[in-house]
């Protein structure tokens, strides 16, 4: 019989006194339950010479081996669930196996028997015991197979467009210019087995020795540094024109590190952006975030991680999004062949890649304090991160309410201007809460930042102002060293306050209608009264919550979407329907469509 799962419980939670019992017991469940259609009996003779049906055979001590049929488009399908009690060490375990000759696995579209059966044997085993351990599953072998060509191909598409935009905007020699060294790093150094030193380029030439004139480093890289490619930004000094600096290469002033550093930060501005200016007018918005969803995905399946149809399925999809975009990029690159204003953007960044002053000496600092400075870019991130927490936050608490729904989180600019964040809306009212915020960043060291967060509701606002400071050092004269003088300080509490009041406010002030009238309802029934609600599903939700009582909500208002329906009333059965009065003439009278077929078929 062909193996198509195997895994085994260890650790039982209590001892198990008659093993043909305890399995008889779980095989009957799955039988009443009907998830086992039937259970095969095996003829066995007794040592006189009867024979007798037998629900298992059981040819080993403690391993019960049973048949079981199930209906597979109209043809019987036979499994075998072979149970095994093993002792190891004192310590007991139950190895489970089950096999097919005629069972085929294949992406089905829906859920397979396999799958259910394995899951829910599974799930019934695991109340005994301590641990499940999955050994082998054929069904998730057959998933990952099918998924690795798609991941190969879609990542060798990022690879390709990355090598065509960049050898046309930069020249042949971009990887050298380009590229962080952090990334570089990682060719250049690697370990084997036995912990000998090696580079990734030199092993892969010395395994493929065809492609030895080739440069491959691109394809060599991880697939995280692809994004970090398409998102570098460059920083260089411009040309510095300064009396200070002049007064201390002259000799008119004493040198001073805290002059030198301010006057070297004026100088240095971001010269490249790689997605700004070239990869954003041919991928999406939202390619970065479905790319690193993808390498999510790629991970799981290149590390051998189990998976069953519904992961196969979202990892499918995801693959799809990522490659069709990049074929389009593709596509459109070579029709455009860059239009020459990019082209000229960037050369006008290219120049001679050097190291500004400032941060060599903020890695002397560094290493002799152990403090980090952290730069403008790394303080936007930590405000932005804190707000995406408070945004999924918000997001997944009201992710069951389909009466609010949130904008995309924009992310921040970095600008001192006030900029809008994200927007929830309460769809019955159309009423908007807007989460916005404005920054000052000071990346110098000891100099403090802050990002002042507002959320507002029609004339009601709330601020917090919400700081960070970079950690600062003083500098031993004497020994010449720097020393710590304090770390960093931020008010994340802040944070957590205004998620806290947000998630209340939105509580009490986007009412949950559907349960208001679902109370009402049941006060109704209890009571008597007249129906606040149309018997008929709205058009957008399908749910029967639409309004017809304005003492509650707007007539033709859905009460749990917020989607806004025309109604009449029928004058001969007294029911709602979808209808407007504009339609009719004022004499002709309002009949729903039951009724109409009534009156046609008298």
């Amino acid at each position: 019989m062909d193996v198509l799962v195997k895994f085994c419980m260890v650790g039982m939670k209590s001892d198990i006194e008659d093993r043909e019992n305890y399995l008889e017991k779980i095989m009957t469940d799955f039988t009443n339950s009907g998830d086992i259609l039937e259970i095969i009996h095996f003829e066995i003779e007794d040592p006189f010479g009867n024979k007798c049906q037998h629900k298992f055979s059981s040819t080993i001590d403690d391993c019960f081996d049973y048949k079981i049929i199930h209906q597979e488009k109209e043809k019987a399908v036979y499994f075998d669930i072979i149970f095994s009690f093993e002792t190891y060490d004192n310590s007991e375990r139950l190895s489970i196996e089950i096999s097919s000759d005629d069972y085929i696995v294949e992406d089905k579209g829906q859920k397979s028997y396999l799958e259910r059966l394995k899951q829910i044997l599974s799930k019934k085993l695991f109340a005994d015991w301590k641990k499940c351990i999955w050994l082998y599953d054929q069904e998730s072998e057959f998933f990952a197979t099918a998924l690795y060509p798609m991941v190969h191909r879609t990542e060798n598409k990022m690879r390709h467009f990355i090598n065509e935009v960049m050898v046309v905007i930069k020249g042949f020699d971009w990887w050298n210019e380009l590229v962080p060294k952090n990334i570089k790093v990682k060719l250049d150094k690697s370990k084997d087995l036995e912990g000998n030193s090696d580079s990734k380029i030199s092993e892969y030439k010395a395994l493929v020795s065809g492609f030895k004139h080739v440069d491959e480093k691109l394809m060599l890289i991880d697939v995280g540094d692809l994004i970090s490619i398409i998102t570098l930004r460059e920083k260089k000094l411009t040309t510095i024109n300064s009396n200070i600096l002049n007064a201390f290469i002259s000799g008119h002033e004493e040198f001073d590190i805290q002059k030198l550093r301010t006057e070297l930060g004026k100088a240095a501005e971001v010269e490249l952006d790689l997605w700004d200016k070239c990869f954003s007018k041919y991928l999406s918005e939202d390619f970065v975030r479905n790319f690193r969803k993808f390498e999510k995905n790629r991970n799981h399946i290149a590390h051998n991680k189990l998976i069953d149809r519904q992961a196969f399925e979202s990892i499918r999809d995801s693959i799809k999004v990522v490659s069709v975009e990049l074929e389009a990029a593709m596509n459109k690159f070579i029709s455009d062949n860059l239009p020459q204003e990019i082209i000229s953007i960037i050369e006008e960044a290219e120049a001679e890649e050097e190291e500004a002053y400032n941060d060599i000496l903020d890695e002397l600092i560094e290493s002799q304090t152990g403090l980090h400075r952290r730069k403008r870019e790394e303080i936007l991130d930590l405000f932005e991160d804190n707000i995406l927490n408070l945004y999924n936050f918000l997001e997944e608490n009201f992710s069951f309410r389909a009466d609010i729904e949130f904008s995309n989180f924009s992310g921040i600019v970095d600008h001192e201007d006030e900029q809008e964040l994200f927007r929830v809306v309460y769809k019955i009212t159309n009423d908007e809460l807007i989460v916005y915020c404005e920054q000052d960043i000071n990346d110098n060291w000891g100099e403090y930042s802050y990002i002042n967060l507002k959320w507002r509701h029609g004339k009601h606002i709330v601020e917090y102002e919400i700081n960070y400071t970079n950690p600062d050092y003083e500098q031993d004269s004497e020994e010449e060293l720097y020393m710590p003088y304090f770390d960093e300080e931020f008010e994340q509490k802040k944070f957590e306050c205004a998620t806290n009041e947000i998630l209340e406010y939105i509580e009490i002030n986007f009412e949950n209608m559907r349960e208001i009238v679902d109370a009402a309802m049941y006060r109704i029934i209890k009571d008597g009264g007249n129906n606040p609600l149309a018997e008929i599903p709205c058009s957008e939700c399908g749910e029967e919550y639409i309004c017809v009582d304005e003492t509650i909500a707007e007539k033709g208002l859905c009460l749990n979407c917020g989607n806004m329906h025309d109604l009449c009333e029928c004058e001969r059965c007294g029911k709602y329907y979808e209808g407007c009065d504009s339609d009719y003439e004022d004499d002709e009278p309002r009949i729903c469509d039951y009724c109409l077929d009534h009156y046609k078929n008298e």
